[in-house]
């Protein structure tokens, strides 16, 4: 199994070595950066061309259509500059396209605007399941990940980097269990590799990775290949994606952690915390209402619960997920939260 790692790592390397990174298809660069022409969000002039990463994220998911449309782009600006949002996870990309999808002039348009632009990646969206992986795959991912820093985002975040949850892989046409390590390097070098290919931009490097990852103890190893302490060797940045509706009822000590949106994201995010020397943790969290009637609360408490979560664990933020991007309730909550911790 060594030298089938080893074999692995060297198709990476020789990748890299040879190889130097849902709707509107009217968006370009020349587009305006104003929501109507009587009321300007904020141009480019009036900020300073320096740029600060945020203090505390607050974010919210929007997909590739929403990062390409310039009118749609414009109304979430508002509404999250309103609520205090200040960070954007956006999808780059669309099926096999080893370009960013997002225009330059749209994520100078959310830095303007005092808003975080993170570009999302998606790798292997039902996990690794057989190698070695295709070069050319590889190469989408290098090639895409340089696209991204060009364009300016300062933040690019692997999302479904991970081997598939199941005990074996396909190795060479054979049903293989590869050992912990050889998963933790393979992801490892991966990313280590895209890190390489920008070197060049001041760009930070995040990684998701599954709610129940945090939790593991040092002895303990999953299936799909990620550990906190070894994506802490690589990341910037690690988002455990802490939504309550995907954990269990531990029938052991009494607690149905879908109905505590709480105790799961203030647990999660402290595991995940100490668990990490250097990379920030930023959670992912509910922001849909699947499974939120076993708590007992309206779905805006369901939302400030996690919020107050992230805060108690001193965490660096929080990143909400709505796969409709229907933001509507959260940014009513954010609003209120905001305020009354300020006054």
């Amino acid at each position: 199994m060594k030298h089938l790692l080893s074999a692995l790592l060297l198709l990476m390397l020789a990748s890299c070595l040879n190889l130097h990174k849902k709707e509107d298809s009217s968006a370009s660069s020349s587009e305006s950066v104003s929501v109507s022409e009587t009321e300007p969000i904020l141009s480019a002039e009036s900020r300073s061309e320096s740029y600060d990463f945020p203090e505390f994220y607050k974010g919210i998911y929007l997909n590739v259509n929403t990062g390409r449309n310039n009118a749609l782009l414009n109304d979430y600006i508002k509404k999250s500059r309103e609520s205090g949002i200040n960070t954007f996870v956006v999808d780059v990309q669309r099926g096999r396209r080893d370009t960013c999808e997002i225009p330059e002039s749209h994520v100078r348009l959310m830095k303007d605007n005092g808003i975080h632009p993170v570009a999302r990646i998606v790798c292997f969206d039902q996990g690794i399941t057989r190698l070695p992986i295709n070069p050319e795959k590889l190469e989408r991912i290098y090639k895409i990940t340089e696209n991204t820093a060009k364009a300016g985002f300062k933040e690019i975040q692997f999302d479904y980097i991970r081997f598939a949850d199941r005990s074996t892989t396909i190795i060479d046409g054979k049903s293989v269990k590869m050992s912990h390590v050889e998963k933790y390097d393979f992801i490892q070098n991966l990313l280590k590799t895209a890190r390489a290919r920008i070197k060049d931009y001041d760009v930070r490097i995040a990684a998701d990775v599954f709610g129940r990852i945090p939790w593991l103890s040092a002895e303990r190893h999953d299936t799909i290949g990620q550990k906190m302490e070894n994506f802490d060797k690589v990341c910037d940045v690690i988002l455990p994606m802490a939504y309550p509706s995907h954990y269990w009822n531990d029938r052991a000590n009494g607690k149905n952690y879908i109905a505590l949106p709480y105790k799961t994201v203030f647990k999660t995010s402290v595991m995940a915390r100490e668990k990490t020397e250097r990379a920030l943790i930023v959670s992912w969290i509910q922001a849909f209402q699947l499974k939120i009637k076993p708590s007992g609360l309206t779905y805006a408490q369901y939302i400030e619960e996690q919020i107050r979560a992230c805060h108690d664990a001193e965490i660096e933020g929080f990143i909400m997920w709505n796969a409709r991007q229907d933001y509507r309730v959260p940014f009513e909550v954010m609003k209120s939260y905001y305020s009354v911790e300020t006054d």
